[in-house]
C-alpha cells in the first residue's frame, strides 16, 4: 500500500502529461496481492520467470545503434565533423559492434516492474520508456516496483517515462515527445524488450527498425536552410511566393494524374500514352525524362530538389522544347536555374524552412505543409491546395519488389552515362504492398509515404486513388488505373490549365532586399555555442552544452531553430555512440581531440552566415 501511494504521488508530481490523460485516473490504480501476480504470471516465481526470459533477452538482444559513415565533406559541417570524429573514436578503441556502455530502454509491458531491475543488471540504462495501455496491469507495476529508487540508482538521475497510448501512431508521437525533453542523442542506441505479447506490442516490435529510423530522419541540417535562403533571396526576384489557393468554389471533378518513376510505371505507360491528351498529367523529377521518351508531355512538371545537381543531371531534358506550355510547380527553395527552363510557374512557401520565415518578415507566404520529402508528395500537397482534392497516383512506388527493378526502365536510373546510375537500394525496410503482400523501402521512400498519408489524415475531401504497384498508402483507394482514367476528351482539363497559367502570369514579383538577411540573431547564437564549447573543461560539459541547446531549440520557432537544430542531433548521436563504446580511460582523450573540431564547426557556421546576392548556388 505505501509503495502504491509513493508511486502515484511520483506520478503526479513527474508525469504530467500522463496525469492529464483522459484514460489516467488515481483511483484507477488499486493495491494488489500476490494473487494478482500469480494470475497474470501463471506462477508464484515471478521474479524468476522475469530473471529468465531477461538472461534470454542477453543472448541476442533486439538492439539498434546509430552509426553514420565516414563522409568527410568540408563544405556540410556536421558531415565533416563526423568524419573526423569516427576516425577518432576508431583510435581509441570504439567499434559500431562493442556492447554499449549505457543505452535507451524501451519495454512493451508493464507486468510487475521485476523485468525492469533485471535489464538493468546487464546494462546500464539512463532513459527508460515503459509502454503499458492496460492500467490494470500498470497497476501491478506500481504496487511492485519502486520508481523513485529506479531514478536515483543512476549517477546522473534515470529518466523514466510512460507511454499508455493504444495505437502504433500515438506511440511514435509520444516516443518523439520523449525525445525531445530527453534529447535525441538517446537513438544513438535503443534497446526494445517486449515483456508479453499484445498486437500493439507485437506491432511495436515487428516495426523496430522502421519507427527508429523514422525518429532518426529528416532533421534538416545547416548548410541545407542556408541554400534555402539564398534561392529564395534569388527566386524572389521572378517571383512572389503566394498561398495559391482553391481555382474556384466548385468541387473539382477533373483528376490529376502524379507520375512518379517507380518500376509499376512501366505497366501503366501504354495507358498514359492512349489517354494522356484526356488527363492532366504531371510529372514528378525523374519521371519527366521517361514521359517524354514515350512521346508524353506533361501538363505540369514538379520540382523539389534544392541543390544545383538536380539541375544538372537533367539540363538537357529539362531544356526540351516540348516542355514550352508546361507549368512549374516548385517550392521558394529550388535552384534558380530550374525555374529559369519554364515559362509558367507556380511556386509555393515551404512549411518548416528558413527561407519561409524570412519571406514572412515582409508579406503573409501561407507554408504548404506535406509537401516533402520527394516530389511526388509536393505534387500531392501543391494540387491539393489549389483545388484539384482527387488526384491520382501512378508510378509512386515508395518501395520496390527487388533491388534491382527499383525504377522505371525508361529511366536515367538505368543508363550507364547517368550519375543515377550508381545508385544503390536495399531491403531495409518491409512494408504491406498496394497490391503484393509487402514491398522493401528505405528512410526516404518511407517517410514519403508517411507524408502522404498526413496529408490524407489532415486535409479534409482529399481523395487519392493509388494505382501503384508498390507500399501500401493507408487512406488512399486502391484501384486499377485502368478503371480510374479519363478516356473521354475533357474540355475541363483545357479551361483548368488556362486558369493555372493566369494565375501564374498574374503572380507579383516582390525582391527581398538584402538588408532582411543580416541574420543577426543567428550569428549572435552560433558564437554564444561556440564559446561555451570553448569554456568545456570535460566530456560531461561539452554535452551538456549541446543537449540543452537542442532541448532549448526545439521550443524556439525561429529560423536559428531551423538553421541548427537538425546539425545538433547530428553531433550529438554521434558523440553519444562514440562515448558508449570508448574505453573509460580514453574518454578525456577523445574530449581534448574533438572540442576544436567542434569550434571549427561552428566557426564554419558563421562563415556560411556571409550571405552575398548571387544568381547560382
Amino acid at each position: 500500500m505505501e509503495l502504491l501511494k509513493k508511486n502515484i504521488n511520483e506520478l503526479n508530481k513527474s508525469y504530467k502529461k500522463l496525469r492529464k490523460h483522459k484514460e489516467f485516473q488515481e483511483t484507477d490504480f488499486s493495491v494488489t496481492s500476490d494473487s494478482h501476480l500469480y494470475d497474470f504470471y501463471g506462477s508464484k516465481n515471478n521474479l524468476e520467470l522475469c530473471r529468465n526470459q531477461v538472461d534470454l533477452f542477453f543472448k541476442k538482444p533486439t538492439h539498434r545503434s546509430l552509426h553514420y559513415d565516414n563522409v568527410i565533406n568540408q563544405e556540410i559541417g556536421h558531415q565533416n565533423f563526423i568524419g573526423h570524429a569516427n576516425k577518432i573514436a576508431q583510435e581509441l578503441g570504439s567499434r559500431p559492434t562493442k556492447k554499449p556502455r549505457s543505452a535507451m530502454l524501451v519495454v512493451l509491458g508493464a507486468g510487475s516492474g521485476g523485468h525492469i531491475p533485471e535489464l538493468l543488471k546487464h546494462l546500464d540504462y539512463h532513459t527508460i520508456v515503459i509502454v503499458e495501455p492496460n492500467l490494470d496491469i500498470l497497476s501491478l507495476l506500481l504496487n511492485n516496483l519502486d520508481i523513485c529508487r529506479l531514478k536515483e540508482e543512476n549517477k546522473n538521475l534515470r529518466d523514466i517515462y510512460f507511454i499508455i497510448q493504444s495505437k502504433m501512431s500515438s506511440f511514435k508521437i509520444e516516443l518523439n515527445n520523449i525525445l525531445k525533453n530527453s534529447g535525441y542523442n538517446s537513438l544513438s542506441d535503443v534497446s526494445l524488450f517486449r515483456h508479453y505479447n499484445t498486437d500493439l506490442f507485437d506491432e511495436i516490435y515487428n516495426n523496430f527498425k522502421s519507427w527508429r529510423n523514422d525518429l532518426a530522419s529528416m532533421w534538416g541540417f545547416f548548410e541545407d536552410e542556408i541554400l534555402s535562403i539564398k534561392h529564395t533571396l534569388e527566386n524572389s526576384k521572378s517571383h512572389r511566393f503566394d498561398g495559391h489557393f482553391m481555382l474556384c468554389n466548385e468541387v473539382i471533378e477533373t483528376l490529376p494524374i502524379i507520375v512518379g518513376n517507380g518500376a509499376s510505371l512501366d505497366s501503366e505507360i501504354s495507358l498514359l500514352k492512349k489517354y494522356h491528351k484526356n488527363n492532366i498529367i504531371v510529372s514528378c523529377g525523374t519521371s519527366l525524362t521517361t514521359l517524354l521518351k514515350n512521346g508524353i508531355v506533361p501538363d505540369i512538371h514538379v520540382e523539389v530538389e534544392r541543390t544545383l545537381l538536380t539541375y544538372t543531371l537533367k539540363a538537357e531534358t529539362l531544356n526540351d522544347r516540348r516542355l514550352k506550355n508546361t507549368l512549374l510547380i516548385g517550392l521558394n527553395t529550388l535552384a534558380p536555374k530550374m525555374l529559369s527552363c519554364f515559362n509558367y510557374h507556380l511556386i509555393f512557401a515551404k512549411a518548416h524552412d528558413s527561407g519561409t520565415l524570412l519571406i514572412n518578415d515582409l508579406y503573409e507566404a501561407i507554408p504548404l505543409f506535406h509537401c516533402n520529402p520527394t516530389v511526388t508528395n509536393l505534387a500531392a500537397a501543391a494540387l491539393n491546395r489549389i483545388g484539384l482534392k482527387k488526384q491520382i497516383l501512378v508510378g509512386c512506388d515508395y518501395g520496390y519488389l527487388n533491388m534491382v527493378n527499383h525504377h522505371s526502365k525508361h529511366s536515367d536510373y538505368y543508363n550507364k552515362k547517368s550519375q543515377l546510375n550508381d545508385v544503390k537500394y536495399s531491403q531495409d525496410i518491409k512494408v504491406i504492398g498496394n497490391f503484393t503482400p509487402f514491398v522493401f523501402s528505405n528512410r526516404i521512400y518511407n517517410g514519403a509515404r508517411l507524408s502522404i498519408e498526413n496529408l490524407l489524415r489532415n486535409e479534409k475531401g482529399l481523395q487519392i486513388y493509388n494505382t501503384s504497384n508498390g507500399a501500401k498508402v493507408e487512406g488512399a483507394i486502391p484501384v486499377k488505373l485502368d478503371d480510374v482514367i479519363n478516356k473521354n476528351s475533357n474540355q475541363r482539363k483545357s479551361e483548368l490549365l488556362i486558369e493555372l497559367k493566369n494565375k501564374a502570369q498574374l503572380v507579383k514579383k516582390e525582391k527581398i532586399q538584402l538588408n532582411f538577411l543580416c541574420l543577426e540573431r543567428q550569428r549572435v547564437e552560433i558564437k554564444k555555442i561556440r564559446d561555451k564549447i570553448e569554456q568545456c573543461t570535460s566530456m560531461s560539459s561539452l554535452m551538456n552544452v549541446i543537449e540543452q541547446k537542442a532541448k532549448h531549440l526545439e521550443k524556439d520557432n525561429t529560423t536559428t531553430k531551423l538553421l541548427l537544430l537538425g546539425s545538433l542531433k547530428y553531433i550529438s548521436t554521434t558523440i553519444s555512440g562514440h562515448i558508449n563504446r570508448i574505453p573509460e580511460e580514453n574518454i578525456e582523450t577523445y574530449f581534448q581531440k574533438i572540442k576544436p573540431l567542434l569550434v571549427q564547426n561552428f566557426n564554419h557556421y558563421l562563415n556560411q552566415l556571409k550571405i552575398k546576392e548571387s544568381n547560382e548556388i
